[in-house]
This record gives structure tokens, sequence and C-alpha cells, in this order.
């Protein structure tokens, strides 16, 4: 081993003071000295900014003005489209169950499931009328966030319809006829 430094490291966490300074006021001890600062300009890296306080969503509650004041870039790129083939495979049973009577255009109109729209994923989303089913656990009750996503969804035009998971795995007929219904009043069935 090499000889010992005549200075042995402080504890950790302390930090001596320098000549010409006084000790810290702060009620923390130091455990960085401030880096001495260049002239450089800053790294053209464009980090994103720390996320909002608690309770504020994603966005720090901006979800609306940005929807009207910025496009939001739509979600079919890399993760976010694994993501949605991902869920795709693992969904809940009463997804399960709605998508056996919505798949093939038996209703007339074509139903993806799990589809991208904006940056959202959308449980059952038809485009052509522009209508989102969307079934729900318990988890969703009372959603500031799905209240949010709801207001972005109809401010690109869908008709958004929410169902339960208990609904459409107990009534999936009543559920069926609904959606025949919103799909009436989005102007795509005369019934």
């Amino acid at each position: 081993m090499g000889a010992e430094s005549p200075h042995p490291h402080p504890p950790f966490g302390h930090l001596p003071p320098q000549a010409g300074e006084g000790l810290s006021t702060t009620p923390y001890p130091t455990r960085i000295r401030s880096l001495p600062t260049h002239d450089h300009s800053p790294p053209a890296h464009n980090y994103s900014p720390l996320p909002p306080p608690a309770g504020e969503g994603w966005d720090g509650g901006k979800l609306a003005t940005r929807a009207t004041t910025q496009p939001i870039a739509p979600m079919r790129t890399g993760t976010k489209l694994s993501m949605a083939r991902s869920l795709r495979k693992t969904m809940t049973e009463a997804e399960r169950k709605l998508w056996h009577r919505l798949r093939l255009q038996q209703l007339g109109v074509k139903f993806r499931r799990q589809h991208p729209v904006g940056p959202f994923i959308a449980d059952f989303a038809c485009l052509e009328p522009r209508l989102i089913v969307e079934v729900d656990g318990s988890q969703h009750l009372d959603s500031a966030t799905d209240a949010q996503r709801d207001a972005y969804l109809q401010a690109q035009g869908f008709l958004v319809r929410r169902y339960w998971n208990h609904d459409v795995l107990m009534a999936t007929d009543a559920v069926v006829e609904d959606i025949l219904g919103a799909l009436a009043e989005a102007g795509h069935l005369n019934c």
C-alpha cells in the first residue's frame, strides 16, 4: 500500500471550511463544493423538467390548454406502440367479452382494440364515426385523469362512452345496445 496522506479525508458529509470561509449557516452539512463556472454554452440536450407537484398530473394541470394550443405527438411510435400491442395480449375478462361482440364488424363498423389515439390508448376505437369505448374497473372511480383524457378525446372530435367491468360482464347485451345508440348519435347508423 502507499503512504498515508498527511491530510486524512473528513467524515462523510462534512467538508472543512476553505481559507477565508466561515462555517455554513445551513442546518445541513455541506457535502459537495460548488463547481467552478465555465463560459461554455449549455449542452444541446433537451432535458425534460422535473415532474409537477403531486396532484397536478403529468402536464401540471394544463392538458386542456395544451390540447388547443400545441399539437400532441401521435402515439404510434416506438415504445408506445409496443405498449398497445402488449395491452392487446393482456386484456381483462370484461374487455375480452366485449371485444367478442365488437370484432369483425358485427355492429356494421370496424372497431380496433387497444388503439393509440394521440397520447392515449383507447380500449376500443371506431375511427370512422369517431367513437371511443372504455371498459373501466373500480380504479377509475372519480378519476381526474380520466376526465382530462375524455376532454382531450372530445376536443379531437371523438364521442367517448365508458362502461364498468361489472356491467360488461353481467349485462353485455345492454352495453352493446348502448354502443349502437352511440353509433347512431355519432351519425353513423340509422337506428
